[in-house]
């Protein structure tokens, strides 16, 4: 936890782009979908969204829905 948590903190400090975040972490959640520490830390950048980002949040639950599916 204490890496993600150094990286969360990276990504605000630099204004890195949350979108980008939920890209890298979609490549290693499809690799290591048991990956709780990954999961968290992309519940957090989906929290940095707009509420209101309803595309995103779609994708989102068929993101996870997807993966749930090949397991």
């Amino acid at each position: 936890y204490t890496a993600w948590q150094h990286r969360r903190s990276c990504i605000l400090a630099l204004h890195r782009s949350v979108e980008e975040e939920l890209a890298f972490t979609a490549a290693l959640a499809e690799d290591s979908p048991k990956n709780y520490q990954l999961w968290h830390h992309r519940r957090w950048a989906i929290g940095q969204l707009p509420a209101d980002d309803a595309v995103v949040l779609a994708g989102e639950k068929e993101f996870t829905a997807s993966l749930l599916r090949d397991e």
